[in-house]
């Protein structure tokens, strides 16, 4: 083999992050599954008539073809096709906010070329139930499974503090703990919010079902369990993600003016 010449191998890949890099590249996340998370530069891809841009939006699935430079640095994309493209999600700002925040938790929670082909084949799935049009229920799905793929399953029968059955008494959610408490653990934990039995009822059976069992969510147990999810999350990644607060703009409805 001509050692002079770049290594190439071909992958699959949904695109979870892509940025301007220098006048008209562009620098790309992307989630394989057999090799992980990768980063890679894709010369002159920002470009209109660029024969690859079309086929590296955010969230499509492509099939790839990537070079090693010699001397290091990111992979640079040689040819891509798209295998999916998810296009019905980018008709609304709710379906691309899901299929984004998505993204960005598989993002910061997985390390670079770990191969992770469960969160892969998981991450499909949950694009293709938000197309179906069961946004919230996915979103909400995706991260409970999420989280037992990477070991952070909480847990929702015992208290974490005395190790008492929860399965009728009163429960809170301790994010520091990584699942619940009884009435009186909650008096240790810095922060441990009210469970309602509904909410802890629908929690459970996410975590027991595939993706495209998941049940339906009342308004209120949804709210509820939103923020339960993601005072979890928000703790394990130790901050806020901006996806999430992008969410929570698009759900608040418009301001009346006081104006006639």
């Amino acid at each position: 083999r001509d050692m002079s010449r770049p290594h190439s191998y071909k992958v699959e890949a949904v695109v979870l992050r892509r940025s301007r890099f220098g006048e008209a590249d562009l620098r790309l996340t992307l989630f394989t599954p057999s090799h992980g998370k990768l980063s890679a530069i894709a010369r002159a891809a920002a470009r209109p008539q660029s024969k690859l841009g079309g086929h590296l939006d955010l969230l499509t699935r492509s099939s790839l073809l990537l070079a090693q430079p010699r001397y290091g640095g990111a992979d640079v994309v040689a040819q891509a096709h798209t295998i999916h493209s998810f296009l019905p999600l980018r008709r609304s700002l709710e379906g691309i906010g899901h299929g984004l925040y998505m993204a960005d938790l598989v993002d910061r929670f997985l390390p670079e070329k770990l191969e992770q082909s469960p969160v892969y084949y998981l991450l499909l799935h949950a694009l293709h139930r938000l197309v179906e049009g069961d946004g919230e229920a996915a979103v909400r799905h995706f991260e409970v499974l999420l989280l037992g793929l990477l070991g952070y399953s909480p847990e929702l029968h015992h208290c974490l503090g005395c190790n008492l059955g929860l399965l009728s008494a009163p429960a809170f959610f301790a994010p520091a703990r990584g699942g619940l408490v009884c009435s009186r653990c909650r008096s240790q934990e810095a922060v441990a919010r009210p469970v309602s039995p509904g909410c802890l009822q629908v929690l459970r059976r996410l975590t027991e079902t595939e993706l495209g069992a998941a049940p339906q969510l009342s308004a209120e147990v949804a709210d509820e369990l939103r923020g339960l999810l993601r005072s979890y999350i928000t703790y394990l990644l130790e901050g806020d993600m901006a996806s999430a607060r992008f969410l929570d703009s698009v759900r608040q409805p418009p301001v009346k003016s006081a104006l006639p």
